[in-house]
């Protein structure tokens, strides 16, 4: 006997070398998601190791399970956001034309479902009138629709005030902060009395989420 000691490490289960492979993985995954999912995958495989070669490691199957429940929970609501939104041919154009460069298609369908005294008017028809003087409401109208022949005219005691452009809104914005995670809208601070360019209107909108 020399006296020496001698070490019975061994390499552990396959199951395991997966597990620990993956969890490293998860330290350098950027993405949220792609996160979620790699500790889901090796608390799998620490779910297996724990009960099919351990058999005995109940701990080790309750928490992989927890954990397993936990992240899938939250991975749902990502998976869902990631999920391409698509809106009927007329209102696609329209989102591409006026609302693409300043929303996101979430915030877009977030805007149409959750504020629905926002109204898109497609389609101007003569002498039709869109709007009351000193009637209260909490609406905006975006115009995207102006035939080339036609004119739409603000006016005030029989006076003409202004013109509408195609692409421009009319309305006092005072229920359009978009709450991403309530999905709820608030009165906002500032009024804005008068019609202005879409880009402005929407740069000032924003500010306000």
């Amino acid at each position: 006997d020399s006296g020496g000691v001698t070490f019975g490490w061994k390499i552990s289960h396959f199951y395991l070398q997966v597990a620990n492979a993956l969890f490293l993985l998860s330290n350098i995954q950027m993405d949220i998601l792609y996160f979620r999912l790699l500790i889901i995958t090796a608390n799998i495989f620490l779910f297996l190791w724990g009960g099919l070669i351990l058999s005995t490691a109940l701990d080790v199957v309750v928490y992989s399970v927890v954990n397993i429940l936990i992240n899938i929970a939250f991975s749902i609501p990502l998976i869902i956001k990631k999920i391409p939104i698509k809106f009927d041919i007329e209102l696609e154009d329209i989102y591409k034309k006026w609302f693409a460069n300043y929303l996101s298609r979430l915030e877009f369908k977030i805007l149409q479902q959750t504020c629905g005294d926002i109204h898109i008017k497609r389609r101007c028809h003569p002498n039709t009138k869109v709007l009351t003087e000193n009637n209260p409401f909490e609406s905006l109208v975006l115009f995207t629709c102006i035939p080339p022949d036609a004119k739409v005219i603000i006016s005030s005691q029989k006076k003409k005030l202004s013109s509408v452009k195609e692409g421009q809104w009319v309305g006092v914005p005072e229920m359009l902060q978009v709450q991403h995670r309530f999905l709820e809208y608030e009165k906002m601070k500032n009024r804005i009395d008068k019609t202005k360019d879409v880009q402005k209107q929407l740069d000032e909108l924003r500010q306000n989420y």
